[in-house]
């Protein structure tokens, strides 16, 4: 991505505001390079964005790859590598706490519940999940049970659901479960596979400061063999709630418990909010947008 950068189009504008340039790679994945764009990899990233703007995706010739607004509707763009294009509206994010999202590489976006971080944890009934009594698996697990966290120290577990999905040979690959082969999680120890949603995000350290990033599963198909489950017709998931947003060991590796928000709540419809009091909105960084709502997927 050398010479590649996004150049900005200020809000309500049409002109050019500024580049950004590619940050450091922060990773590979499954043949993928990923890049991360915050006020932490960008020094000129913008600490705000207002409604309309658009950002202009430029490749090392100066030709624009992709030309995007968002907020007021699309703009023609009068200087900047983008002169004279309009952009693709990708909608409109307004209500606080909200952002934009695209599941299709950038045919279409939605609304999101949350900017950063965000989305939803199912386990596969089976799970072992660490406790301070021990590797319990996740079914028998109880309301009042304490968890170590690798992020938050001991919590005290909250909420425990249970969803049952079905699948068929339509299901799109991306609302499957992800298979994440022993091997991969302790090469030393017998241990089953672990099963999570797709958009169950999994922790890898990037970057040349090892900076812990959440990754979707769906993202790590195709690394390690790591897989989507094709042939499973049914699965019973389970959705583990704590205080906080946090990691706890689970079939030996470290994933995310359900993160405490708006859209879990109204989703988890049987959740009670007297019993379960996030303190905290979310604490490790995201490398990629939230699902909407408790899907699964």
């Amino acid at each position: 991505m050398t010479g590649f950068y996004l150049e900005r189009y200020q809000e309500g504008g049409q002109d050019s505001s500024g580049v950004l340039p590619f940050p450091t790679l922060a990773a590979t994945i499954a043949g993928n390079d990923v890049y991360v764009f915050s006020k932490d990899t960008v020094i000129s990233f913008p600490s705000s964005m207002g409604d309309g703007e658009g950002f202009a995706l430029v490749d090392s010739g100066g030709s624009v790859l992709q030309f995007v607004s968002h907020g007021s509707g699309p703009f023609t763009a009068i200087d900047g590598a983008a002169a004279g294009m309009t952009s693709q509206y990708m909608g409109s994010a307004t209500s606080s706490g909200t952002g934009l999202v695209t599941n299709d590489k950038g045919d279409t976006y939605e609304v999101t519940s949350t900017l950063t971080p965000g989305s939803v944890a199912c386990f596969a009934e089976g799970t072992l999940i660490r406790t301070i009594e021990g590797r319990v698996p996740i079914e028998r697990l109880q309301p009042g049970i304490m968890l170590p966290t690798w992020s938050a120290g001991l919590q005290e577990l909250k909420i425990i659901r249970f969803r049952e999905l079905s699948y068929s040979s339509t299901t799109p690959d991306r609302q499957r479960p992800v298979l994440i082969p022993s091997k991969l999680i302790n090469r030393a120890a017998h241990n089953r596979p672990l099963i999570v949603s797709s958009n169950h995000r999994i922790p890898l350290a990037v970057g040349q400061q090892r900076r812990l990033v959440l990754f979707p599963a769906k993202v790590l198909v195709g690394w390690r063999g790591i897989r989507f489950m094709r042939g499973r017709r049914h699965m019973r998931w389970v959705h583990l709630g704590l205080p906080v947003h946090a990691l706890i060991e689970s079939g030996r590796l470290m994933t995310e418990s359900l993160l405490p928000g708006n859209m879990v709540e109204q989703t988890l419809s049987s959740l009670d909010s007297d019993t379960w009091a996030p303190k905290s909105r979310g604490s490790v960084p995201s490398a990629h947008p939230p699902s909407r709502g408790a899907r699964c997927t």
